[in-house]
């Protein structure tokens, strides 16, 4: 994974998607955590500034904050901005990551509004995406 997914700050919302695709129905997320933009976001206005060309494509932009681990499934516009799904099947840990990006774009410009990160255990046969840890024990959960 790139350097801008080091860090977890959880926060938790409760989301349904009300419009649905054939191709790729979008997830119900119990809680996401959000993740750093900030260096992202001064490197991407600086790639614009310096025209490299994978700063003006919302795909692109979308690549390179995911970078090569996790695959684009959906990318939805809505109004000015631009929200990808993206996902990485991590066998290690038994677990579907999930990271939604925002973009938001003014005139040519783009910069990064929000990148949000979940997951899904395979382990618990977890039917929504969330925060909770997939490797602790079931014992252990039912402290919290």
């Amino acid at each position: 994974m790139k350097k801008y997914l080091h860090r977890l700050i959880p926060s938790t919302l409760i989301l349904m998607f009300s419009n649905m695709s054939i191709a790729f129905e979008e997830p119900v997320i119990a809680s996401y955590a959000l993740q750093p933009i900030e260096r992202f976001n001064q490197n991407l206005a600086d790639a614009q500034l310096q025209q490299l060309s994978w700063s003006f494509h919302p795909q692109n932009i979308s690549a390179e904050y995911t970078g090569h681990e996790f695959v684009l499934l959906k990318v939805k516009q809505t109004n000015e901005k631009i929200i990808t799904y993206n996902v990485h099947q991590d066998k290690d840990q038994n677990q579907t990551l999930l990271l939604i990006l925002t973009l938001n774009q003014n005139g040519q410009y783009w910069r990064l509004e929000e990148a949000q990160l979940s997951w899904q255990c395979q382990n618990r046969d977890d039917r929504h995406f969330n925060t909770k840890p997939c490797s602790l024990s079931p014992t252990v959960n039912n402290w919290w």
